[in-house]
């Protein structure tokens, strides 16, 4: 009846081959667990905690309505919309991580010396309640990032320890004093809390302290911080990380100030040129003013002229007027001509732009030039460092651009009105000039000095005008940014040393099972006669106990052992299995060989021919193992005549043949160990050998040496009914398989069997009723036979 072939989703046969897998490597894999448990212990118990805090800024609010922008919108200027909005959030994060800001930010903290206390196991950096604090004033460069040991040897003095350029250097300073030495000029300074009472607390512990570079110490801080800004928000999410949580709050702190401040530099440099143009313009017409009242009063009394008409008075006003109104539209237009000329020829620098100049009620022209002015600044300062990719400056760029081309226009557009404006009041100036000029030259002259001096003192009212509303307007200056959330502490974010624990414990696992398959697929040991049956389709003839006597001798003989013994057992069974594999008729020859040397074969090949000859059969060793040759010294015999004087013609088979001590076991040793043994055996005189030992023994037995090093067994095959390898249950088994498989198919013999030797007892219950006075055998051909008491009986 055919197998019934197996359907189901999980073989049972998996799960034991798994099962038994596990069970002979599970010992590994807790051991590799735990050892990988501790690794993971010791490195996060040197790592250091790294905390998160973060604080929020708002950037600027743009919910007021701009009048203004009703003129570019009538002007079509509606290129890149929403751009601004995000150039302005862009810019915003570039100006808080500027390398400027933040080394703003640190000259207002102390962060360029990091103080440590060194422990047994752990060195741990500590910000705040210092034991002493250090001030520095110069240090030499190559001082910078070097461990500097301070040891407190009473209240009053310390000693500090430094290795520079190679050579140790060690000194002793006093405390709040000045050390001064050709490394450095600083004062370390005891903390008030300490007291000449318990000084020596403190001193009992190991204190170092690193002095920073001031540029390592922005990089650093620029690398570890983060900006973003919330979707649809104006909102700088600034995130900072550091291993001292009151440092990084504090740092955030400080940072938000600063830049806050920064927002103010440019509005208030603004407001101060226009001051100090407008103090500029005030002292000329001071100055001018003085001259043309001296000239007018000189005028009068050289000219005797006391008073004009009234009608005279009324144009005089009116051509004054003008005149004011005149000037007030030159300097406006001389303002557009400055914004123009900003602009177009010096665009590219960082200027301050003429705001001064521009009228009062031109809001959008002010809050464009700026703009401009700020980004100008920007990018000028990033391109002085070098610090910006091409397509951020190309968008940056792009952006200014836009703004010019839209205040252009508008410049343009003032300016052209301003002039027609021009040309009206002078129009209406010389109408009332004209009809002034109807007057005496005397009074004439006159009015021309009164109405320079009115003009000049209209001016001059209408700039201190300018300057009061212009004071007024610094008051008035506030920040458009502003703090929402201060700084607050997150918390430790990394290390993670619950997930660094359990990646090591996992990188453990994976090791282990790792090894286990190297194991498997090539160091892999049989140690029990089922698992050989399952990986092979051969004859498993069966298993050699592993005894005290045969642990360390190889070559030992069991004749003399208890007949009940285990290893007498082990031997029956295989020479029945034997039998029963080869049950032709006559005598019968078998190969016993190995893959490696060690293994076994030639003490099986020894005690099978003792087990024989205990059955009454005569039996003949054959030491083919020419090459290092081992039945005889295992039996303490040397002869100069055997296989290879045989093999060579001198000798005859009956003439070597030796007796052994055991009845009805005799042996043909090697001989003289010949130089050239793999190739004597493929001469004819080997067929005597067989022939021999077919008509006058049962058995013939053939030692061979390791058929993976030697080709002799290969050879020797095709004389013996039955090939067996040995394999011990010490070596991987995967080879020898794989070569005895190969074998077996190159040759055309019918039968190859293996035998497991060196197996050790209690594996899977081997002995779990097996042995005793009843023992039951398999042999893979449908036979079992239970021997008791000496008798047999067939099932």
């Amino acid at each position: 009846m055919a197998r019934e072939k197996n359907t189901s989703l999980i073989d049972p046969n998996d799960i034991k081959s798994a099962w038994k897998i596990f069970s002979k490597n599970w010992m590994l894999m807790v051991l590799i667990s735990v050892l990988s448990y501790l690794l993971s212990y010791v490195y996060t118990y040197n790592l250091q905690d790294v905390y998160s805090a973060s604080s929020q800024i708002l950037i600027k609010s743009n919910d007021t309505y701009d009048a203004n922008n009703t003129i570019t919108q009538g002007m079509g200027l509606y290129m890149y919309p929403q751009y601004h909005d995000y150039t302005e959030n862009y810019n915003a994060i570039r100006v808080v991580k500027s390398y400027d800001l933040i080394k703003n930010c640190l000259d207002r903290l102390d962060f360029t010396i990091s103080y440590y206390i060194i422990g047994r196991l752990k060195t741990t950096e500590i910000f705040s309640s210092l034991p002493f604090k250090v001030n520095t004033d110069n240090v030499k460069p190559e001082l910078y990032e070097v461990p500097i040991f301070l040891t407190i040897l009473n209240y009053n003095s310390y000693q500090l320890n430094y290795t520079l350029n190679g050579k140790e250097v060690k000194r002793v300073f006093q405390f709040n004093q000045r050390a001064l030495s050709t490394d450095f000029n600083m004062v370390i300074a005891l903390n008030q809390l300490v007291s000449p009472r318990n000084v020596m607390l403190v001193a009992n512990s190991k204190y170092k302290f690193d002095i920073h570079n001031p540029i390592y110490v922005v990089q650093r801080i620029q690398s570890s911080l983060s900006c973003e800004i919330p979707e649809y928000t104006g909102i700088i999410q600034l995130t900072y990380e550091d291993n001292i949580p009151e440092r990084a709050t504090m740092l955030l702190d400080t940072l938000g100030s600063v830049f806050i401040n920064y927002s103010l530099q440019s509005k208030l440099k603004i407001n101060e040129k226009t001051i100090e143009y407008i103090n500029k313009q005030l002292d000329e017409l001071e100055k001018i003013i003085s001259d043309l009242q001296i000239a007018l009063q000189n005028y009068r009394e050289n000219k005797s002229i006391l008073n004009l008409t009234k009608e005279e008075d009324i144009f005089f006003d009116q051509i004054v007027d003008g005149e004011k109104n005149k000037k007030i539209l030159e300097a406006n237009l001389e303002g557009y001509n400055a914004i123009l000329k900003f602009i177009i020829e010096r665009g590219d620098k960082t200027e301050t732009p003429p705001i001064f100049l521009v009228p009062e009620d031109e809001e959008f022209v002010k809050k464009s030039l700026v703009a401009i002015y700020e980004q100008q600044e920007k990018i000028f300062t990033e391109k002085a460092r070098r610090s910006l990719s091409l397509n951020e400056i190309n968008v940056l760029e792009k952006d200014l651009q836009y703004k010019k081309e839209k205040l252009l226009q508008y410049a343009q557009n003032a300016k052209n009105e301003i002039l027609e404006n021009i040309k009206k009041v002078d129009v209406s100036i010389k109408s009332y000039e004209d009809k002034i000029w109807e007057i005496p030259t005397r009074q004439r002259e006159l009015l021309n000095i009164q109405r320079q001096l009115e003009i000049n003192q209209k001016m001059y009212e209408y700039l201190l005008e300018r300057k009061a509303n212009t004071k007024i307007a610094r008051a008035g200056i506030v920040p458009e940014s502003k703090i929402i959330e201060s700084a607050r502490s997150k918390g430790i974010v990394r290390p993670n040393k619950v997930r660094i624990t359990f990646t090591f414990i996992g990188l453990g696992l994976a090791l282990s099972l790792v090894i286990i398959f190297i194991v498997t697929m090539f160091f892999e040991k049989v140690e029990s006669l089922n698992e050989l049956k399952e990986k092979t389709h051969l004859v498993v003839l069966g298993d050699v106990i592993q005894t005290s006597e045969s642990k360390n001798a190889s070559e030992a003989s069991i004749f003399g052992a208890d007949p009940k013994s285990t290893i007498m057992e082990s031997f029956r069974i295989i020479r029945t299995n034997l039998q029963y594999l080869s049950r032709t008729p006559g005598s019968k020859v078998y190969l016993i060989t190995s893959k490696n040397p060690g293994e076994g074969k030639t003490y099986c090949a020894i005690n099978l021919g003792v087990i024989l000859a205990k059955s009454n059969k005569k039996v003949l060793l054959l030491e083919f193992d020419m090459h290092k040759p081992r039945i005889g010294p295992a039996f303490n015999f040397t002869s100069e005549k055997g296989l290879s004087s045989i093999l060579i013609g001198k000798s005859e088979p009956g003439e070597t043949v030796i007796h052994s001590p055991i009845h009805n076991l005799d042996m043909i040793l090697c001989g003289t160990i010949p130089p050239n043994a793999s190739e004597l055996i493929l001469n004819d005189y080997i067929n005597k050998i067989f022939t021999y030992g077919r008509q006058e023994y049962d058995y013939v037995i053939i030692d061979t040496p390791p058929f993976s090093i030697l080709s002799d067994a290969a050879e020797l095959i095709k004389y013996c009914d039955v090939a067996v390898d040995v394999i011990s249950a010490k070596f991987p088994y995967r080879d020898s398989l794989n070569m005895f498989h190969e074998m077996e198919k190159l040759n055309n013999q019918p039968n190859y069997a293996f035998i497991l030797n060196r197996v050790k007892k209690g594996k899977l219950g081997y002995f779990l009723g097996k042995y005793g006075y009843g023992y039951g055998y398999g042999y893979g051909y449908g036979y079992s036979y239970s021997y008791g008491y000496g008798k047999d009986k067939k099932s």
